[in-house]
Parts: structure tokens; C-alpha cells; sequence
């Protein structure tokens, strides 16, 4: 009885009885067993372990011959069919029997950290230390700025989960607000078209303010924007406008609401004449650097009639108040002739001006006039307004007009846009040549400025235009000066894998030198060459860049597929090997395991011999690796232990993250378990082990991952080469009705008609303005079009007009003359024009057309 009953023990049944309940208990012998005659095993093996189910170890009540217990000792004589037990492992850190290998569920083998029965264990080596597996933590988030405005949140496996675009923005612009509005009457109409969360009305001397609200996040903000600009509410044309950042540095400023307005002072013309070239000389010179009274003076040579002297100049914008004699001291001349005098009141012209401004019906916030000296007579005034919309507007109601109180002289106004750098003065000498150059490209291309000024401890540098387009390619060009240009064709980064090695280090050195003073950069971590330099030289060394990578990529490309074993040769010993063919010609590519080479017959086959010759030679000396690196399945070296208990070797998992800069295959996981393994690199990895460069070009590769599988999500600036996004954005239907505001003596809001219209947005970069719904450029004053509405439009056309599409390829067919028998001239089909029935070469047409519809024509 107590031998069944012992037997019973261990006969249990492990889901319903844990080890960890039972007292242990020490080993003992002398039990009768039940196994069989001629078993090869001890009389007292336990029958469940002969099974390999069970689960007890040392604890268990009978003989487990493999595992080595107090006085007992596996028994020499036992064979197995097994090939483990020819080999002789290292002893695993910890002596207790691995409970999933007793269960038959453990499949780590020699890797076990403890003790598998089945198999030997080498005595003469030392045990194998225990791997401490780190232990499991919050998930990391970690948020960058790329492309100096997109802000985007990282998580472990290099995952993007948040992407906050340059174009968002929480505030918004509102104009044409009357000063006598109230603060809470204008929040209350803000408040029923989303979450308000800020709103400041500025105090203002004119009949109108801009407000700025700002609401619970980006997209609300974008939604109200669209919906109030040109509501009709407080008896006025609401405006509204997002707010851009141009830049996440404060080092550059955008203004596109200024108007530059332009007139002639009072002033007369004036002949002088001089007896001597030196007084003559010097007079001119005079005009251009001393003002007589608030002008300065613009003279030129002058011949012909009058005569007044031997040498003769014609001055302008003299003052209308300065006499002859006045005139003769401050220029020494001899004598004085008068031309023509414009008018005399300088008073009532500024009354004028101020005038029209106020009359134009525009949301001027701001009227100042530069005080004098008046450069060449002329008094330059700057209106600031409240939208661009409205400059334009201005722009519109007073350029080019000739009122009386000028004299009937051209007023000029120009909606003026500006950048502003402020640049440190080392930055600034390092590229002043070319600033230089670019102002004189700017001047000679008329409505564009590039104007430098020292201060104290930098140099503003303020780039100006009449319009954004022009002022976007000032912009481009000064970035390109500052930051080089990445070498692009069609919009995609030219690279190839040539240029970081030798050959082609020697290749842009050359190329350097035969165009100096161009400065080339090659980027071998984000993979792209930067040109610094004037804009021709920058051109010719491009077209050479692309002719040499058109010539690269016309080689042949081949690939050799390599074995867990010669792989991690290769990850361990580099490419050297190969240093007879070229190190450029020949790439690791690890995620398909193979070598990549690109050239001849000749350079192929010699890189094929060389890996044979390679996998001839290597014998593997160690014993089996007992922990494996899950790339190179080599023994791991200076091991990096993920939460999922796998080890790398410190190169592999380094070598594995920079691969991914190409391959873009994101979140990167573990490679344990044959790449089953759904544990994700952990973002200190990254921050540890590369380079700050490496990190960075990891993240955006991520990130470039991130877009591309969102393209219905969003858009690439239209911009050529421009790298920023924005969100696509649905058409926006204004209320029919906008809610009422609760005030008993004012008036509600008059209706705003149904239409169709798009957010406006502006490109922090190159200051593009979008139409987030169309993606395109913006269409001011047109309403989007609706997805289908063109369709219906056409379909409507070609009903009216006799047009029908074609049965085989869909195209629009028209018959012109003749019968029914319409032969299509894209496809060639023959149709039956009244029903569109197709036939087959036409055969069968006509016989159709006189049984079905009776005649031909």
C-alpha cells in the first residue's frame, strides 16, 4: 500500500497540483518500479519521466537517470538516439531541471538556463554566467523637430505615433471685427463652432480690430477658420486667417500685410550750369550724399536745351520752396534755370492720401510715413493691414492713381512681403559673396530686394517682393546659401553608394577643384550631397553629380545569397576581402542576407570566388555558441540583452538600425525566434549606441515610413524639394443659419450662402499658400470644386451635345456625319451609335441597325 500510494504521488496531474505547493523532498531509492524487462534504464526510473512528462526534477520520488543528484550518478551505459548527447555543453548558470523541458515545451536547448535531462554537460569549463534580462518599463515616448517645423513623438521600435505638421496651428486671425464689440459677444459666436480657449481683442483708434482666438487644438482652429471667414456678423464681413510660424527659429521674422505706398513730393526741376568739370564733379556728387532741405536730389548729365553753362546738369525733386539763389550756394553753380514744378502743398497731399487709405474700405491697422530725407523727392508711406487679402486690396483701390492734390503725379502702391534674417557675423562673412551676389541678381530682376545691415552684434539681412511667389524664391535661394543644396532630380535626393568610399571621395575632390570655389558635403549618414556656392557653379557641379550616378546605375547589379555562417563572417570581419574589386562595389544587404554587387562578368565573378574560397577556409574552432546572436548566429559579443530575454552582438543590433535608414521597415522588432520575435527595440538603444546623426537619420526615415503609408492622410507641399506636409482637409459647408448673439439690441448675423470652400494654408517653408481640400495652390475667390462635380458637369455637357463614351475604352465619341455605324478612333471598335452595341470588326452592324431601329441613319 505505500508503494501505490507513492506511485500515485507521482502519477498526478500537473494543471491540478503545483510544485510550488509541496514541501520538497529529498531523494531516496529502493522503490520498486514498473519497467519493463531488457529497459536500458534503472529498475527505479520514474515511468512519466521515460514519457517526458514529468515535471518534479530533483523533488520527484523516483530515478530521473540524467540529472545528477546527491549520491547518484547518470549511469554511463545509457544510450540515446539522440545527437545533443555526442556533444559536451557548457554547465547553464543554474543546477534545477528546466520545468518546459520536462513538459516537452522548452526549445532553447544548450541555451536553457537550466538543466536539461537529455543532454551532457562539459565539467572542464567553467559554468556560463547568467545573462541578466533587463527588466520591462513604461514605453518611451521621445519627441524631435524635423525638417525645422514638423514635430513629431517616437516610441519604442522607432515608431511614429503623433506627427504635428508646420502648418497646424491652435490660433487664428479674426478681422473686420468693429471696435464696438465686446469681448464676450465675440467669444459667445466664436464658442458655436468649437472649444474656445483664448481670444484677445486689442485696443485700436480705427473702427476696426483683429481679434485672435485660440481654440482647443489644430484642427478646430482650421474648421472655424474656414467657417467664419466671410461670415457677415456685428454688421461687417468677418476675415479670418490661420496663424503660420515661418520658422521654429526666432532668428526669422515674415510680414505679408504691409502696403509700401509711393508719391512725389512737392518739387520743381532745376537746369545748372557750371564753368569747371571739378565743380561740376562735385555737385553731382553732392545731390547723391547731402539733402537740400528734407530731399535728397537726383541729377544727371545734361545737353541740349537749356544750355545754362559749359557743363550742364539736369536736377529733380528739388524742393518747391528753395530759390534760385539757394540752389546756386548749395551746389556752387554758376546759373540756375527752372523746369517744371509738380505742386506746392505737401500738407494737403498727405491729407489726400490719408484719405484714400481710409476710403479704400480696407482693415488698416497701422499708417506711417518714413520722415525725410525724401530719397530722389519721393515720400514713401507703409499702411499694415489686417489680412494679405486686404493689402492686396488696398493695392488695387490706389496704385497707379493721378489725383488733383498731387499734382496729378503717379501714386505707386505695392503689397510688399519681407523676410527678415538675423544672422551671427561669422555666419554672415563666411556667405556674404554670395548674399552679395544674390542682391545684385535681385536687383537686376526688378521688384525684388535683398538688402544687408550691420548691427552690433549681427546682420539683418531682409529679403523683400511684391509677391509671395517671388518672395518664396528670395527665400529658397538665401536657405540654399545658409544650409547648401541637396543635390535633387525630379524632386528625389541623388545618391549612391559610391560616393562615401574611396573612388568617390576621389571623385568629389576632383570635381571641387575644377569648380572651385564650390564646396561639396557628402552626407554618408542621411545619404545626400550638399553644394554650397553661387547658383551657376552650383548648377554645373549637379549636372556632373547626375551624369556620374546615370552612369553608375547602368551597371549591372547581382546578388549572392549567403548562409547563417558566412554571414556573420562578413558582419564580423567587414568587406576587405574585397578591397581587389573595389570596397564600393560590393554591399552587405542584411535583411535579405545576401552580398549585392554591381558591375562586369569579370567583377562578379571574382567576388564569387572570393566567398567560396572564404566558406572553403572557415572552420569553426569554438564550441557551439550558446547564446546566439539572432543576425549573425554567431556566438554574441559584447552582448545587448532585449526584455525578451534575446542577445545581439553590440555591431549586429547597430548595423541592424542603420539598415533600416534604406530598407524603411518600421517598428523594428526583434529578429529572435527566426524574426518571430514581436519585442521592439527599445528607443535607448538608438540614443546609446549611434550618433547623434545616425539617431536623427533613423527618425526620419521613420518618419518618411510614417507618410507614406498615410497618403490619404497627408500631402506634400506642391513646392518643388520642399519636405513639408499638411493634412488634407475636407470642404467646409458655412451654416445656413449662423447662431444667434445674445444681445437684445443687435442684430443677428445675416445668412452666408451655401458654397463650398477650402482652408487656406501657408507654407512655413516656402511660404506657398494651399488649398488643404484641393491640394493645390490656393484659388482665391473661387469656391472648391467637389469630388464628382466635374464628372456630372461633363456628363451634362456631353448629353446636351450629342456625346456619348465609348462602350470598349470609355472614351468620349461624337459622330460627326453619316450613319449609324460609328467606328471609335481610339480603340477601333465598331458601335451601333443609337443603343452603343459593339461589334466584332463590324460584322452584323447594319443588319442590327435595320432590325432593331429600322433604318441606317
Amino acid at each position: 500500500m505505500p508503494f501505490k500510494g507513492m506511485k500515485r504521488r507521482c502519477l498526478h496531474n500537473p494543471r491540478r497540483h503545483s510544485p510550488f505547493l509541496l514541501p520538497p523532498l529529498s531523494y531516496r531509492q529502493g522503490f520498486a518500479t514498473t519497467a519493463q524487462a531488457g529497459s536500458p534504464y534503472p529498475p527505479d526510473t520514474c515511468n512519466l519521466w521515460l514519457k517526458g512528462r514529468c515535471w518534479r526534477g530533483k523533488a520527484c520520488h523516483y530515478l530521473h537517470p540524467e540529472i545528477k543528484t546527491e549520491g547518484q550518478v547518470a549511469s554511463p551505459s545509457i544510450s540515446t538516439s539522440n545527437p545533443q548527447l555526442a556533444q559536451r555543453h557548457q554547465r547553464p548558470p543554474l543546477d534545477e531541471a528546466c520545468r518546459d523541458w520536462l513538459r516537452g515545451l522548452c526549445q532553447k536547448g544548450p541555451r536553457c538556463v537550466r538543466v536539461h535531462g537529455d543532454l551532457e554537460y562539459d565539467e572542464t569549463r567553467p559554468r556560463r554566467s547568467l545573462i541578466q534580462v533587463p527588466a520591462r518599463t513604461i514605453p518611451e515616448m521621445f519627441s524631435t523637430v524635423i525638417y525645422k517645423h514638423i514635430k513629431i513623438q517616437v516610441t519604442e521600435g522607432f515608431e511614429v505615433v503623433e506627427v504635428v505638421t508646420g502648418f497646424e496651428t491652435s490660433w487664428i486671425y479674426i478681422g473686420n471685427v468693429p471696435r464696438r464689440v465686446q469681448h464676450e459677444r465675440l467669444a459667445t459666436l466664436l464658442k458655436n463652432y468649437g472649444e474656445l480657449i483664448d481670444l484677445r481683442v486689442p485696443e485700436s483708434s480705427g473702427p476696426f480690430v483683429v481679434a485672435k482666438a485660440r481654440f482647443v487644438d489644430a484642427a478646430t482652429a482650421s474648421k472655424v477658420c474656414s467657417v467664419v471667414d466671410g461670415l457677415e456678423a456685428f454688421g461687417s464681413t468677418l476675415t479670418a486667417k490661420l496663424s503660420i510660424s515661418v520658422n521654429s527659429d526666432a532668428r526669422v521674422r515674415l510680414n505679408d500685410t504691409s502696403v509700401r505706398i509711393k508719391w512725389e513730393a512737392p518739387s520743381k526741376t532745376a537746369y545748372v550750369g557750371f564753368n569747371t568739370k571739378e565743380s561740376y564733379t562735385n555737385a553731382m556728387g553732392k545731390c547723391r550724399s547731402t539733402p537740400l532741405g528734407k530731399h535728397l536730389l537726383r541729377a544727371a548729365a545734361h545737353t541740349g536745351i537749356p544750355a545754362v553753362g559749359r557743363f550742364s546738369l539736369r536736377v529733380d525733386a528739388v524742393p518747391a520752396d528753395v530759390d534760385v539763389e539757394g540752389l546756386k550756394e548749395f551746389l556752387g553753380a554758376n546759373a540756375v534755370m527752372w523746369g517744371q514744378t509738380n505742386y506746392t502743398s505737401s500738407v494737403k497731399a498727405l491729407n489726400g492720401i490719408q484719405k484714400m487709405v481710409t476710403e479704400s474700405g480696407t482693415d488698416v491697422l497701422d499708417f506711417n510715413v518714413i520722415p525725410p530725407p525724401f530719397k530722389g523727392g519721393i515720400v514713401v508711406a507703409w499702411a499694415h493691414l489686417a489680412t494679405p487679402a486686404e493689402a492686396k486690396k488696398l493695392c488695387d483701390y490706389m496704385h497707379a492713381r493721378k489725383p488733383n492734390f498731387t499734382g496729378h503725379t503717379r501714386i505707386f502702391a505695392h503689397h510688399v512681403q519681407s523676410l527678415e534674417y538675423t544672422l551671427p557675423k561669422d555666419v554672415y562673412e563666411r556667405v556674404r559673396r554670395d548674399i552679395d551676389a544674390l542682391a545684385a541678381s535681385a536687383w537686376r530682376m526688378g521688384h525684388f530686394t535683398v538688402v544687408s545691415k550691420v548691427l552690433p552684434l549681427a546682420v539683418l539681412v531682409r529679403l523683400g517682393a511684391e509677391e509671395t511667389q517671388g518672395l518664396s524664391t528670395l527665400k529658397t535661394e538665401l536657405d540654399v546659401i545658409l544650409s547648401g543644396e541637396i543635390v535633387r532630380e525630379d524632386g528625389k535626393v541623388v545618391w549612391d553608394r559610391f560616393f562615401p568610399h574611396l573612388a568617390g571621395q576621389t571623385f568629389i575632390a576632383a570635381l571641387q577643384r575644377e569648380h572651385a570655389p564650390i564646396t561639396i558635403q557628402v552626407d554618408r549618414v542621411r545619404k545626400h550631397i550638399r553644394l554650397f556656392g553661387a547658383s551657376a557653379g552650383r548648377l554645373a557641379v549637379r549636372m556632373k553629380i547626375m551624369e556620374k550616378v546615370e552612369a553608375l546605375r547602368k551597371q549591372s547589379v547581382h546578388t549572392i545569397p549567403l548562409d547563417a555562417r558566412m554571414l556573420g563572417v562578413f558582419m564580423n570581419e567587414g568587406l576587405a576581402r574585397f578591397s581587389e574589386v573595389g570596397d564600393d562595389c560590393v554591399q552587405l544587404d542584411l535583411w535579405n542576407r545576401s552580398l549585392v554587387v554591381r558591375g562586369d562578368q569579370h567583377t562578379y565573378n571574382a567576388v564569387r570566388d572570393s566567398v567560396n574560397r572564404t566558406r572553403r577556409s572557415f572552420v569553426s574552432t569554438r564550441n557551439p555558441a550558446v547564446v546566439e546572436c539572432p543576425v549573425c548566429f554567431d556566438e554574441v559579443s559584447t552582448p545587448i540583452t532585449l526584455c525578451c530575454g534575446h542577445s545581439w552582438c553590440k555591431t549586429c543590433i547597430i548595423r541592424y538600425m542603420m539598415t533600416a535608414v534604406d530598407q524603411k521597415v518600421f517598428p523594428l522588432t526583434c529578429l529572435g525566434d527566426d524574426a518571430k520575435c514581436q519585442e521592439k527595440i527599445p528607443l535607448s538603444c538608438g540614443k546609446q549606441l549611434l550618433p547623434p546623426p545616425d539617431f536623427e537619420a533613423l527618425i526620419e526615415a521613420s518618419f518618411s515610413t510614417y507618410i507614406h503609408r498615410r497618403l490619404d492622410e497627408f500631402s506634400y507641399c506642391p513646392t518643388p524639394d520642399c519636405q513639408q506636409i499638411y493634412r488634407r482637409l475636407p470642404l467646409v459647408n458655412p451654416p445656413q443659419q449662423p447662431p444667434k448673439i445674445q444681445k437684445s439690441n443687435s442684430s443677428p448675423p445675416s445668412q452666408t450662402p451655401s458654397v463650398s470652400v477650402g482652408t487656406v494654408l501657408q507654407c512655413p517653408s516656402c511660404l506657398v499658400r494651399i488649398c488643404a481640400s484641393c491640394q493645390t495652390e490656393a484659388h482665391d475667390g473661387l469656391a472648391c470644386v467637389r469630388p464628382g462635380d466635374a464628372d456630372s458637369l461633363f456628363e451634362e455637357w456631353m448629353k446636351n451635345n450629342g456625346v456619348k463614351p465609348c462602350p470598349g475604352c470609355k472614351m468620349p465619341i461624337e459622330k460627326i456625319m453619316g450613319c449609324h455605324h460609328v467606328t471609335c478612333t481610339v480603340c477601333s471598335i465598331h458601335v451601333c451609335w443609337l443603343c452603343l452595341t459593339p461589334f466584332h470588326n463590324g460584322a452584323g452592324v447594319y443588319s442590327h441597325m435595320l432590325a432593331v431601329h429600322g433604318s441606317f441613319v
